[in-house]
C-alpha cells in the first residue's frame, strides 16, 4: 500500500503544479503572489522526498516529504503545509495507511495542527477551510467502511466546495485580512490548492482501482 500512496502523493503534486499559474493569480489578489512558486518548490521537494526514501512505510514517506518541504519551501503556505504531513505521519501507526480509520485519522491530525501552527479558524478564508472540509468528508466515509480513493473523491468535492464558499468569506488572517476588497468573489488560494491536490490524489488511486 505504501506504492499507492507514493503514486498519491505524486499525481497530487503534479495537479499543483500544474495550476501553478491560477494559484499565482489568486494568491496575488489576496496575498504576494507567491504560492504558485512556493507549491512548485513543495512539489519538487516531495518527489526528490520519495526518491530518497525508497521503500518505508506510509508514515516515514509522510515525515520525509514534510521535512523536504519544510527545507525547501519556508514560506508560510510551506511552512503550513509541511505541518500537515508531519502531523499526518505521527497519526499513522505502521500498516495500511488508507485504512478509513487511519486515513481519517490522519486528516483530522492534520487539521488540528494546522489550526494550530497557522492560528486560524474555519472561516477565516484560508486553507484550513478546504481540509476540515476534506477530514469531514474522509470521517464520515471512513463510518460508511468506503475505499481510500471513494474517501479521497469525497474529501476532494468537499474541499472544493468549501474553495468555493471562500469567495464570500471576509479575510480574517494575514496579508489577505489587509486587502479584504480585492480578495471578495475570488476563492481563497491555498484552499484551491489543498482541493487540486485531493483531486490528484483521488484520481490516480481511482484509475488504480479500476
Amino acid at each position: 500500500m505504501s506504492r499507492d500512496l507514493r503514486g498519491a502523493l505524486l499525481a497530487a503534486a503534479s495537479f499543483v503544479e500544474g495550476s501553478a499559474d491560477e494559484l499565482i493569480r489568486l494568491d496575488g489578489l489576496a496575498g504576494d503572489g507567491d504560492l504558485g512558486i512556493t507549491m512548485t518548490a513543495a512539489a519538487e521537494a516531495l518527489r526528490d522526498a520519495l526518491d530518497q526514501a525508497g521503500g518505508s512505510e506510509a508514515p516515514q514517506l509522510l515525515r520525509s516529504v514534510g521535512l523536504a518541504i519544510a527545507r525547501r519551501a519556508p514560506s508560510t503556505a510551506g511552512t503550513l503545509l509541511a505541518t500537515a504531513f508531519l502531523a499526518a505521519a505521527r497519526a499513522l501507526t505502521e500498516g495500511e495507511w488508507a485504512a478509513g480509520g487511519s486515513l481519517a485519522e490522519a486528516f483530522r491530525a492534520a487539521t488540528v495542527a494546522v489550526a494550530e501552527r497557522g492560528k486560524v479558524s474555519r472561516g477565516d478564508r484560508t486553507m484550513l477551510d478546504a481540509l476540515a472540509a476534506a477530514s469531514d468528508a474522509v470521517s464520515e466515509a471512513s463510518g460508511r467502511g468506503v475505499g481510500a480513493a471513494e474517501a479521497l473523491r469525497e474529501a476532494a468535492n468537499a474541499a472544493r466546495r468549501a474553495a468555493d464558499e471562500t469567495a464570500s468569506m471576509t479575510p480574517r488572517a494575514g496579508r489577505a485580512a489587509w486587502l479584504a476588497d480585492r480578495a471578495a468573489g475570488h476563492p481563497d488560494a491555498g484552499s484551491v490548492m489543498v482541493c487540486l491536490a485531493l483531486e490528484g490524489a483521488a484520481s490516480y488511486l481511482e484509475a488504480e482501482t479500476d
